[in-house]
Order: structure tokens, then C-alpha cells, then sequence
């Protein structure tokens, strides 16, 4: 039976009285089990001896490394504040304490602030602990008790040393801590004082103890207890572009972010602009404000823009972002599934790319190169002189008789399709004479066609012969016989006014010799 059962049953047995079964089960929590095993209570130890110092903790709510710990010397205040490890172990050493009679306690402190102390008692020998009769007077003026400083921060040890029976400048002094150790050791002046300048003392809490010695092995001493803090690392803030927007290739991209520091000007403050892709695009220092803006353009691709800030304590953090910079040739700009750089010759037709079919009009349908190659004829391509299909010479014999050559089946395929053809005519001077007549068609009568007859031996851009029209046109040369040079012609074909419906506008071209 559950704990609700067993309200259940209670509230009906006991009506009378009343009863609720909205109970609360309580959570209680204990305090840690804390133990010393090292050093054992009531041994004694000589001054400057090295203690360890071991203990063990644990708790039944909390993990042991997650408890707050102190140990403390009712003579020397805190000696060390280290967390325990996983198992609970504590352990460290010390020779810093001062002689005399101790109490050394083990404090533990859980999340909920319950605390368990044990503690146990040991002598440090050596000489009279601090006040004993005959021992030097010291006092520490700097720093204040409860004083907190930032790592970076440098801290000013001052202190006054004096005796009654011997010179102050002849005692022997130290400074120590009791997190870093002997911080420095020599003689005050002849006025007692004693002054250290120092930084970087590790992060927590120390006691800081002016030590004295007289030739009798009197110990005086003076302690304060401060805390050093950590530098913060900077502030950084990248503003503008925002998280995955996307920029061409050709843009200028402005960059604006703010970078801030607890210690570090920010204009002083060592900051980088950088891209995984492009690498490190600036360096120029923020403002007095912490402004910092860079133009730049980026390469295409996805990149992770960082902006780092380094004080100078070397704490840097860093704020990344991503952007898109896009090239406009790899840019589907259609949405046919092909860039420009994929081949599609009109990113502004998603009819127009390398995987549609050619069809019947006046476009590169997939991207070729080409205009209605479905409908070209054996000859292309001869759209230019260059290009001309050669029909070779049609005059065999020696002397230029009737006769004629045909070519068939020859095709116009578009508005922008011209057809090119040449010949040898074969002229003797003296004895030959050219005369040509040329017929080509027939064409639609819904166009407006052209057939122009080139003489190349005196000129390829200005026709002997021209013809215009539909149905059957027609071409003719009428040679010199005392000209020798009437050998090379060209034929050029093509729509002046295109139709329209289908794109293969065949033709013949016939050539007479008379």
C-alpha cells in the first residue's frame, strides 16, 4: 500500500475529525560528514615544518567536490579553501603557520548552507607565538582587512616592525600568503618598515601575514585577510550583419560591433575581425566608445564571422555569427534547377537551361549553342562565308559548256540561320567565258526571302547579284571572257521576314552554266 493509499484509508476510518489528502512530503536535508586524518590531534611540530594537511567530506544530497570548504588556524585565520575531489579527498600542504598553540578546523558547506566542523589541536614550536613576551610588534597597514583586488590589480604590502631589545632594521621578516606562499623574506629598514609591491596573486581568498624573528626566536605577527579576483574577460557584441543573412559577392559588407572591458580601455583592447573563408579582414582598434565598424567585401560561400577582443591580461573572448555570400552565377535565379554556372544561358527563363528540349522558335532552348538544331539540314553549320559549304569546281572540261549542279534538301531553320555555299566556276581566260544562273526555292509566300551571288575573286562583301521575295529567286553572272579571274562564288541565303510555324524552310539551289 502507497503512502496516498494508506491517507486514504486513514481520512475514512477517521471522518469525524477531518483530513486532507493533499499532503506534503517534507525534504530534509543533512549536513556533511566531515573528518581530519592528517595531522593527528595534539602532535607537535617544529617551526617551518611542511604539515599535510588531509581530510575527508561528504554528503548524502550534494556531491563532495560541489561543497564548499574551509579550513582556518585560530592563530593564522583561513589557510586554504580547495574543493575536494570527487571522492571527497582533501589535501595540501603548509609551512607557513605560526608558533604557538593551534586549533585547526575543517568546515564543510552544502548547497542548502548547512555546515559541519570538526577540528583538532597541534603545536608549532619554535619560539613565542605572537604576543609572547619579548617578541617583536608588528603591524600591517596595507591592505585593509576584507580588502578585494583584481588579479591584474598590484597590491601595496605595508607593515611596522619593532623590538624592545634590538635595532628593527636587524630583525628577520616575511610576507607570506597563505594561498601563494612566501611572498618575500629579508629585513625591515632602520625605521621598521617593510613595504612589498606585488600582482598576480592566484584568484580566492588569502590571508596575507607580516612575520617577525627576533635573535631569540620571538615571532611576532600581523595578518589580513583579502580576496583577489579574477580580471573579466571583455565584453563583445558583433551588432550588425544579423545571424544568417546572405550578401552578393559584389557587395560591400558593413560589420558593426561593440567591445567593453572592466580593466582595458576599450581603444587599447587587441581586436580582429576574421572569416573561416577570407581569414583576418581587420585589426583597427575600437573607438573610446568601443565602436568598432569594417566594410569589407567576402568571397562566395557560408561563412563564420568571428570578432575577438584580448585585454591586456590576455582574457579574450570571441562572438561568432554565419552569413551566406552568394555568387550570382551560382545563383538559380529562374528556379529551373541550373545556375550560370551550370550552363543556363538565361537565368531569367526556367524554360531556357541545359536539360529543356529544343523547340521550333527563335531561342537556345537547352543551352547548346545552337537555335532549332532539330531542324538543321547535312550542311550546317555554314552560316558564315567561312564556314561555306565548298561544292567544288562544276565546270570539268576545258572549256565552259552547258550543264548544272544541284544541291537539295538545304534548310533554313530560324530567323537568325543564314546558309553559305561556294563553287569553282572554273574560268579560262581567252578561251572560257563564265555565265552563270542561279535558282533557289521555291520559298513561302508568307516571307521575305534573300540570294545574294558574291564574285570572291574581286570582292566577298558586295554581291555581283541580289534577289528578294518568296516562291523561286533567281541569280545571275555574266563573265568577260579576256577576264581569267572569274573563278570563286558564293552563294548567300537567307529570311529577311520570317514567317513563322515551322522552323525548317527547305530549299534547292541550282546553278547553271551557259
Amino acid at each position: 500500500m502507497t503512502m496516498t493509499q494508506k491517507i486514504i484509508l486513514l481520512c475514512g476510518v477517521i471522518a469525524s475529525v477531518g483530513c486532507s489528502t493533499q499532503q506534503k512530503v517534507a525534504f530534509r536535508n543533512t549536513v556533511p560528514i566531515v573528518g581530519i586524518s592528517s595531522p593527528v590531534d595534539g602532535t607537535a611540530w617544529p617551526a617551518d615544518a611542511a604539515i599535510q594537511f588531509q581530510g575527508q567530506v561528504s554528503d548524502k544530497q550534494d556531491a563532495a567536490d560541489s561543497l564548499t570548504i574551509i579550513w582556518e588556524s585560530s592563530i593564522d585565520g583561513e589557510i586554504d579553501d580547495d574543493a575536494a575531489d570527487s571522492t571527497g579527498l582533501l589535501l595540501f600542504n603548509s609551512s607557513l603557520l605560526s608558533s604557538g598553540n593551534h586549533t585547526i578546523s575543517l568546515t564543510a558547506i552544502d548547497a542548502e548552507g548547512e555546515s559541519a566542523t570538526t577540528s583538532i589541536d597541534i603545536v608549532i614550536s619554535g619560539g613565542g607565538g605572537p604576543g609572547a613576551e619579548g617578541a617583536p610588534i608588528v603591524s600591517l597597514d596595507n591592505p585593509a582587512d576584507g580588502a578585494v583586488f583584481l588579479q591584474s590589480e598590484a597590491i601595496t604590502i605595508l607593515g611596522l616592525v619593532t623590538d624592545d631589545e634590538q635595532d628593527s632594521g636587524t630583525l628577520n621578516a616575511s610576507i607570506v600568503s597563505s594561498r601563494d606562499g612566501e611572498l618575500w623574506s629579508g629585513r625591515p629598514d632602520e625605521f621598521g618598515r617593510v613595504e612589498l609591491n606585488t600582482t598576480g596573486l592566484t584568484v580566492g581568498l588569502h590571508t596575507i601575514r607580516l612575520d617577525a624573528i627576533d635573535d631569540d626566536a620571538n615571532r611576532g605577527s600581523a595578518q589580513a585577510q583579502i580576496e583577489i579576483m579574477a580580471d573579466a574577460s571583455p565584453g563583445v557584441l558583433i551588432e550588425e550583419p544579423g545571424e544568417a543573412d546572405w550578401f552578393w559577392n559584389s557587395d560591400t559588407i558593413r560589420f558593426e560591433g561593440v567591445v567593453t572591458d572592466d580593466v582595458t580601455l576599450a581603444q587599447e583592447l587587441s581586436i580582429w575581425w576574421s572569416s573561416d573563408i577570407d581569414g583576418v579582414f581587420s585589426t583597427n582598434p575600437a573607438n573610446p566608445s568601443g565602436s568598432t565598424i569594417v566594410e569589407t567585401v567576402l568571397s562566395a560561400g557560408l561563412h563564420t564571422i568571428t570578432l575577438s577582443a584580448t585585454d591586456v591580461d590576455l582574457n579574450e573572448t570571441q562572438y561568432t555569427l554565419w552569413l551566406e555570400v552568394r555568387d550570382p552565377l551560382d545563383h538559380d535565379g529562374d528556379l529551373d534547377g541550373y545556375t550560370e554556372n551550370e550552363g543556363d544561358c538565361d537565368d531569367a527563363n526556367p524554360y531556357t537551361n541545359p536539360g529543356a528540349e529544343e523547340i521550333c522558335d527563335a531561342h537556345d532552348n537547352d543551352c547548346d549553342g545552337d537555335v532549332n538544331e532539330d531542324d538543321w539540314d547535312d550542311l550546317e553549320s555554314n552560316d558564315s562565308l567561312s564556314t561555306a559549304t565548298d561544292l567544288g569546281r562544276i565546270d570539268d572540261g576545258w572549256i565552259f559548256s552547258s550543264g548544272e549542279t544541284e544541291s537539295a534538301g538545304i534548310t533554313l531553320h530560324s530567323e537568325y540561320d543564314e546558309d553559305w555555299i561556294r563553287f569553282d566556276a572554273g574560268d579560262d581566260w581567252g578561251i572560257d567565258n563564265v555565265n552563270i544562273d542561279i535558282s533557289v526555292g521555291s520559298f513561302p509566300h508568307t516571307g521575305f526571302y534573300v540570294v545574294e551571288l558574291y564574285l570572291l575573286d574581286e570582292s566577298s562583301t558586295v554581291p555581283v547579284d541580289i534577289d528578294t521575295g518568296s516562291g523561286r529567286l533567281s541569280v545571275q553572272f555574266e563573265g568577260d571572257v579576256w577576264d581569267g579571274g572569274e573563278d570563286d562564288f558564293a552563294i548567300r541565303v537567307y529570311a529577311d521576314t520570317w514567317p513563322g510555324g515551322t522552323c525548317g524552310r527547305r530549299f534547292e539551289v541550282e546553278i547553271i552554266d551557259m
